[in-house]
């Protein structure tokens, strides 16, 4: 889009054009506003700074501001900076502007993939205020050079930081000066104490519980059931009802055999405050990850344990040995489970619940058989809907079924559509037709062409020669639909009776194969619902096609019929 520039000091017409930039307004700031000093970069001064720049620039129309509080810049995966490159590559965004570098980004190999790379690949124009930065000029002066320079200082800076903060935190942990983000399950913060915990007498023994079961035996999955039949308010349910957590998406949290694993994997039940559970440094360029248990720092005997250090050994060792053990069996059935293949990943669904169906494999002597089993089901502990299960073998043979059913199907009205008596004047219609259309669209060009030699000689006004220009366009975009129409319909039909559709070799080679493959799985399959029962429904890919078949049928038929009656009356058709 371009318009008229809006500087004109010397009274003469200025006929200089310039392009408008549709401009993303971009801030961030690491901590949550709270009023704390920010030196300058809070996101209210960042707006400010940014929109007396887009004042005193015309070619700058402000189109969305993206604002990233609390969000650091060496990650580059921000909410709104993703939604920023989404408008970007839709097109409603080409030029970024911000305060300065460092609120783009700290990470100088990002920040110069993009200022680099992506943002010239996309057409998008970068300024940087306070660094004097506009990559639309870029090169031409020293900044080109001093950009790269800003970068690699904003990340020195970030892991300077980030060592700081580390370092900051290790000696308060050292100190027990700081408790972990989150308190878990069975304890709430101290009223006394800032950086201590005592135990919540409502959910404390349902922990011992669960740490007692362990010993006894019992899967994740069983102890998920019995909680729920308990009635037994799962983590997240309990800090909403604490207050600790506000969305309402808390009020009805189910457990999840998740969440009980990593409670009994949790050395905090023993008394201790542990530390490192998740860790990530960017100063030592470690990525954010679950550390392995090694690698926790634990101070012991800062508050009242819930279960003894020998009842926590004990379960650890438990786990150990069924992990082993899983291991082991995992290993010597490979071969035999890479046999079992589910060939309806994501396409097979429970018909009571709509969720998907989750596939298990398990081992019955020498044999390795499959199940799918309803998702909501496994996860609500049978709250939430019925046991719905059927095994592997039984839904391909009923999808295989179903298959064949409709191959057959098809051939019968490819072949009775093909025998019938009215298909050639099916066809040999639709060519008149389109043939007549042709004619008419012919004329219609050549009256539109002859408009204004016509104008001229008869001396048509403005308004008269519009309204005759109006209705040759209208007439022509409509003869033209039409056609375009009645080529599609001709297309499909002859597409339908003699074409080798994608499909159809694959239902080919079933027939003759007599098993489903995952290719054929993915191409014929829309989808698999499992209702009780066992009762499978399946949809197809190639519904479509059958549907035209049968309608084409129904068309000649009609066709057909209207002709012989015109002839039993003596009429004769135009």
């Amino acid at each position: 889009m371009a318009r008229k520039s809006r500087k004109n000091t010397t009274g003469v017409q200025n006929t200089e054009t310039v392009e408008e930039y549709r401009t993303a307004l971009y801030v961030r700031l690491s901590i949550e506003n709270s009023g704390k000093d920010d030196r300058g970069d809070s996101i209210d001064n960042q707006k400010e700074i940014c929109m007396e720049y887009i004042r005193t620039h015309p070619d700058l129309s402000l189109t969305a501001i993206y604002e990233d509080n609390g969000k650091k810049g060496t990650n580059m995966d921000r909410p709104e900076l993703n939604r920023m490159m989404e408008d970007i590559r839709a097109g409603r965004i080409n030029c970024v502007l911000v305060k300065d570098l460092s609120r783009f980004s700290r990470n100088y190999l990002e920040a110069g993939r993009y200022l680099e790379k992506i943002f010239p690949f996309l057409g998008v124009r970068f300024i940087s205020v306070t660094d004097h930065f506009d990559s639309l000029h870029a090169g031409k002066d020293e900044n080109g050079l001093v950009v790269p320079l800003k970068n690699m200082l904003n990340a020195a800076y970030a892991k300077d930081i980030s060592r700081k903060i580390i370092t900051s935190f290790r000696a308060r942990q050292e100190k027990s000066m700081i408790l972990p983000s989150f308190v878990p399950y069975g304890y709430v913060k101290s009223k006394t104490n800032a950086y201590r915990m005592e135990i919540d007498p409502e959910a404390a023994p349902n922990v011992k519980l669960l740490f007692q079961w362990k010993l006894e035996g019992k899967s994740s999955a069983e102890m998920v059931r019995m909680l729920t039949e308990m009635g037994v308010a799962s983590p997240g349910k309990r800090k909403y009802q604490l207050g600790i957590l506000h969305h309402e998406k808390y009020a009805n949290s189910k457990w999840e055999g998740k969440t009980i694993h990593d409670i009994l994997k949790n050395p905090t039940y023993t008394g201790a405050i542990v530390y490192g559970r998740i860790q990530t440094s960017l100063y030592q360029g470690i990525p954010r990850h679950w550390a392995d248990q090694t690698e926790y720092r634990v101070f012991p005997n800062m508050h009242e344990p819930i279960v003894s250090q020998e009842l926590f050994d004990q379960v650890q060792e438990v786990i150990r040995r069924n992990r082993t053990k899983r291991e082991e069996h995992m290993k010597n059935t490979q071969k035999m489970r890479d046999r079992v293949v589910d060939l309806f990943h994501q396409k097979i669904t429970c018909g009571e619940c709509g969720k998907w169906m989750r596939f298990t494999k398990y081992s019955e002597g020498k044999k390795v058989r499959s199940i799918y089993t309803c998702s909501k089901h496994i996860d609500s502990g049978s709250k939430d809907c019925i046991r719905n299960m059927i095994h592997k073998e039984e839904v391909d043979q009923a999808v295989y079924a179903a298959l064949m059913e409709q191959f057959q199907y098809f051939l019968q009205l490819r072949n009775a559509a093909g025998e019938m008596s009215g298909i050639k004047s099916f066809f040999d219609r639709n060519k008149a037709l389109m043939a007549t259309l042709k004619r008419k669209i012919d004329q219609v060009e050549q009256k539109r062409i002859q408009l204004y030699e016509n104008s001229i000689e008869q001396g048509y006004t403005g308004k008269e020669y519009n309204n005759k220009k109006i209705k040759f366009d209208s007439d022509y975009e409509l003869l033209s639909s039409q056609l375009e129409g009645l080529r599609k319909k001709d297309q499909e039909a002859r597409e339908v009776l003699h074409g080798d559709s994608k499909w159809l070799p694959l239902l080919e080679k079933i027939q003759n194969g007599k098993h489903l493959s995952k290719e054929m799985a993915e191409n014929l399959i829309e989808k698999v619902i499992i209702y009780e029962g066992k009762k499978v429904e399946v949809c197809f890919r190639f519904a479509a096609d059958i549907t035209k078949l049968q309608q084409m049928i129904q068309e000649i038929k009609e066709d057909f019929s209207m002709e012989e009656d015109s002839e039993s009356q003596g009429v004769t058709a135009e």
